[in-house]
């Protein structure tokens, strides 16, 4: 399925938890949902302050240290994961993974309307059309858009309202049942009392 390689006893595991597994375990705090109780543990630990590792160069913080060692490459400039098609260089393995699907000229296809497109991220920008409720839809009129930078200057534009990262945060999660990125518990909690009447 992704050509990856495991021992024998991993790789069913792999399988259910990667590509068949349901996403059974959900988050007490912002109802995103997992396919396993250890990545919800590893997700519920980015809603608390309590991020062990900081970074010696900013003051971002993280919960595990192969996240840490990633984000420093962003200081130091490495690009260790290179294309031998091209020699272009990447950061992350899994970006020269999407980068080697387009030399491949590899498509990703809409399931209902055959569509195909280059980038996973699109495709999955293209789906919110027939699901008929995009993440971010205008109150005023019928505009509605997947990418929140577009629904941003289109209120500014046609209505000369700017919305809060909250309202924008609210929107996405009530539009779409995920969060568009973690958020503290307490902000979390701060946005439930002003959403509810």
């Amino acid at each position: 399925m992704c050509q990856k390689k495991y021992s024998q006893e991993y790789l069913k595991n792999h399988i259910l938890a990667v590509h068949k597994g349901e996403r059974k375990y959900t988050c007490d705090i912002c109802g995103d949902s997992y396919k396993t109780q250890a990545l919800l543990g590893r997700h519920k630990l980015l809603h608390t302050k309590e991020r062990p590792l900081a970074c010696h160069v900013c003051d971002k913080r993280f919960t595990e240290q192969s996240h840490i060692k990633v984000h420093m490459r962003i200081h130091t400039g490495e690009l260790p994961f290179e294309c031998d098609l091209c020699g272009r260089r990447f950061r992350i393995r899994v970006h020269l993974t999407y980068h080697l699907k387009q030399h491949a000229n590899i498509k990703h296809k809409c399931e209902v309307c055959g569509k195909e497109f280059k980038h996973s991220k699109s495709l999955k920008d293209h789906s919110y059309q027939h699901t008929g409720v995009m993440p971010y839809t205008c109150t005023f009129c019928d505009y509605g858009s997947p990418k929140r930078e577009y629904f941003v200057k289109h209120m500014m534009s046609k209505h000369k309202i700017s919305m809060t990262a909250d309202e924008l945060f609210a929107m996405f999660k009530a539009n779409t049942g995920r969060s568009p990125h973690v958020k503290l518990a307490e902000e979390m909690e701060k946005i439930k009392r002003k959403v509810q009447p």
